[in-house]
């Protein structure tokens, strides 16, 4: 159908009559007040990928069948709801734009997006209507100033990386529990003090990163995401790690550093692929010796840790490099 009105418009433009002008047809005038538009606030258009120079139907085929929309550099606060008819978009990055504070409900209608960036912009929430994006694989939200998210971050159940890091959330939704095809999660920088129990249900994560928040325990809802191999909870006010930390089995990664940790449960031991196991910065007088049962372990870092006791038997792990 697209195609056919193209060559309407092409039509008209040589002078040729028996269709309507494209300047009637309210898709062609869209696209047109698309490449026309200017910030309220910046004056400045979106740097779209047209040639300017161009025909005026050329640049709108051009941008009816883009499927990329880098705009990286534009200054703008908004984007003009006509965002929403560039229906063949897969891949939206409006990363470092700034002053980026709003979006179009009209984005809800961009049905065959599967990257979606806005970090580093000045996004306070996000439209509800993003909820209708369901073929999305890859958020980054980084670097705005969210302080919550819509319930419908529920309905996009293709996600698997999310990048909510650098923002202001207290908490999350219930619904994000609902993203099980999730491995990569990243809530670091943020107001967080616990998880929602439906935060268990994320059974496909691999890499979370929950660093710098205010957790003052450790969240029960991890110590069934069994597939979980980088966890990373530096800078929070933890002072105990549960033994069921001990079921993380495929853990490769572990940083708990610069909390308030006095000592480790011995079921750490049970970690046998971890590789590296940060606890720098703590209150730790000693390690349990079953850390000595962690054969794949090659780094440890116990650095700030005053007068902290290190058995024999983990210093004689061969293959491990001890940071202290």
């Amino acid at each position: 159908m697209v195609k056919w009105v193209i060559i309407m418009w092409l039509v008209n433009l040589a002078g040729m009559v028996g269709y309507a002008a494209p300047e009637q047809d309210p898709q062609f005038v869209a696209m047109v007040r698309l490449l026309e538009w200017r910030d309220p606030v910046t004056g400045q258009g979106l740097p779209l990928p047209v040639d300017r120079d161009a025909a005026v139907a050329e640049q709108v085929r051009q941008l009816l069948n883009t499927e990329d929309l880098n705009l990286k550099g534009a200054y703008v606060t908004e984007l003009p709801p006509e965002i929403g008819m560039l229906a063949n978009l897969t891949v939206i990055d409006l990363a470092g734009m700034k002053e980026l504070e709003k979006l179009p409900p009209e984005i809800g209608n961009l049905k065959n997006l599967r990257v979606l960036n806005l970090a580093d912009n000045a996004l306070t929430e996000l439209p509800p209507e993003i909820g209708e994006l369901i073929g999305l694989e890859e958020v980054l939200l980084s670097w705005n100033f969210l302080t919550a998210l819509p319930p419908e971050i529920g309905n996009l159940t293709s996600l698997r990386v999310l990048d909510l890091a650098l923002n202001d959330l207290s908490e999350l939704p219930p619904e994000i529990g609902n993203l099980t095809r999730l491995e990569r999660l990243n809530l670091g920088l943020n107001r967080l003090t616990e998880l929602p129990p439906e935060f268990s249900n994320l059974d496909s994560l691999k890499t979370l990163v929950l660093g710098r928040n205010q957790f003052t325990e450790f969240p029960p809802e991890l110590t069934s995401l069994t597939g979980l191999e980088v966890l990373e909870m530096w800078d929070n006010e933890l002072t105990a790690l549960p033994p069921e930390l001990g079921n993380l089995t495929m853990l490769q990664a572990l940083d708990v550093g610069s909390n308030d940790l006095t000592e480790l449960p011995p079921e750490i031991g049970d970690l046998t692929s971890l590789q590296l196991l940060n606890v720098d910065n703590n209150q730790l007088k000693g390690l349990p010796v079953e850390v000595s049962q962690l054969t794949n372990l090659r780094e440890l870092d116990v650095r700030e840790n005053k007068a902290l006791d290190i058995p024999e038997e983990i210093r004689a792990m061969p293959d491990l490099t001890i940071l202290e």
